[in-house]
């Protein structure tokens, strides 16, 4: 079950999610043998769910099983798993599509964070791990100095969670966190630029569009436009 958020950021309704564990029949490296998988046909398709995600085939829904979907939202996990007629028919029919551009973008994302490391040679967080080992540990002889200073005997020891925190960020948590706060505002993005151009529930549309002007401004800040 999937939880909708409202426009004032609020949780709304609940979505029913459809998750059916399944394998294509001669695929290798399927999930053929696993507990809970059996063998579907294209028919899994168009069972009835709030939201469906296709992440696995290019071209998964064309023009004719478009017409035979049956879900709120689909979310394109795979690269172009709706053809554009197809997408067509499912904005005739009101079913949001979050077009692969945007939904399928944070490998992407994390391979532009790898390059990024590469280029400097070295890992995230590397630089700062001493100094915020030294403030935290500054910070608990702090707060034991002033209890001492109200009569409180009391020896500050890091939590087991505080401990692994100490150092700050490991590369982990940062990539997360940067790959969060990139998908957030590139979702943002693409939400203002829908609703300036009135372009409903066309969000590849305005996917483009957001892409297309981040390049020209790019351009333009290298004195490359015209």
């Amino acid at each position: 079950m999937l939880l909708k958020l409202a426009d004032d950021g609020h949780l709304s309704q609940p979505f029913n999610f459809l998750r059916v564990p399944t394998y294509k029949a001669g695929n290798k490296g399927s999930a053929k043998g696993f507990p809970g998988a059996k063998e579907s046909g294209p028919e899994l398709l168009f069972q009835q769910c709030d939201i469906l995600v296709l992440a696995a085939l290019e071209k998964s829904v064309n023009q004719d099983t478009a017409a035979k979907i049956n879900c709120k939202i689909i979310g394109e996990g795979a690269n172009g798993p709706v053809t554009p007629a197809a997408d067509t028919v499912l904005r005739q029919r009101e079913i949001l599509s979050l077009p692969d551009l945007l939904a399928n973008a944070g490998g992407v994302t994390v391979s532009y964070f790898e390059f990024l490391k590469n280029l400097n040679h070295v890992s995230f967080g590397k630089l700062s791990i001493k100094f915020w080992r030294d403030s935290n540990t500054a910070l608990l002889d702090s707060v034991e100095s002033s209890l001492k200073a109200a009569s409180i005997d009391a020896r500050m020891c890091p939590t087991p969670v505080f401990e692994t925190m100490m150092c700050g960020a490991n590369e982990e948590h940062i990539v997360n966190s940067g790959l969060e706060y990139s998908m957030h505002k590139a979702c943002q993005n693409v939400r203002n630029a829908c609703l300036k151009h009135n372009l409903g529930l066309d969000l590849r549309t305005a996917a483009y569009i957001t892409s297309i002007e981040r390049i020209f401004v790019t351009y333009d800040e290298h004195g490359l436009a015209m």
